[in-house]
């Protein structure tokens, strides 16, 4: 888990990795290396992070589409968001709902609307911040809390590049007390951040840095 050593961690994964496939479990070697993904983009080896994931997807689709695939789609639509190319994270994110849907996959869902909201948001197109709204609505109805704090944090960011600051208000401060009251704290850390870069921007100097301070000075980018 995260409170392990995270260079570790990725060794245990493979070697569990390993056991699984030794015992034909293609599901589980699939969302295992998923795993390694998520934890090699944790820890910044965003290469190796694609190719898990490129082998987690092709693993999946070789047996019956599942909920784990239409996770690991959402995930590459995340990844192609988070390097601007927005009709790749719209693509990736539709075909992860579609599929989601099947399996009533609420957190999934929220996932990928928020990448593709995020993706159209940051082009300043109004539907993604709708479809940001639906993606904190359905993770909240549903207490999928990672995902609802996710969403705060990317609709704000995506308000902040937009220099929507009422909007971007309006959702920092819920989400910093969602994201305390689920003790999520890297999540407080970049929500303060993002308002610290709101009071910047307003000219309001004094209370950027004292933000800024609270948060060690980390303005955390969209996730």
């Amino acid at each position: 888990h995260f409170g392990e050593d995270l260079g570790t961690t990725p060794l245990r994964r493979r070697q569990f990795l390993d056991l699984r496939r030794g015992l034909g479990q293609t599901e589980q070697v699939g969302l295992n290396q998923r795993g390694l993904s998520s934890l090699c983009r944790a820890l910044g080896r965003l290469d190796e992070a694609q190719r898990w994931l490129d082998q987690a997807i092709a693993t999946l689709e070789s047996i019956a589409p599942g909920p784990g695939l239409a996770m690991a789609y959402s995930m590459r639509s995340a990844g192609y968001m988070l390097t601007n190319q927005r009709r790749l994270a719209e693509q990736w994110g539709e075909r992860a709902i579609e599929l989601a849907k099947r399996f009533n996959e609420h957190g999934t869902i929220a996932h990928a609307l928020n990448n593709i909201g995020s993706a159209l948001a940051d082009e300043g197109q109004p539907r993604g911040f709708e479809l940001l709204e639906q993606s904190l609505a359905i993770a909240l109805e549903h207490t999928r809390q990672a995902h609802a704090s996710r969403a705060y944090r990317n609709a704000s960011e995506a308000s902040v590049r937009n220099r929507l600051f009422a909007q971007a208000e309006a959702l920092i401060v819920p989400g910093i007390d969602f994201a305390r009251a689920h003790d999520m704290d890297l999540h407080v850390v970049g929500l303060v951040g993002t308002l610290a870069q709101v009071r910047l921007m307003q000219g309001r100097l004094d209370e950027a840095q004292a933000l800024a301070a609270v948060t060690g000075g980390r303005f955390d980018p969209t996730i």
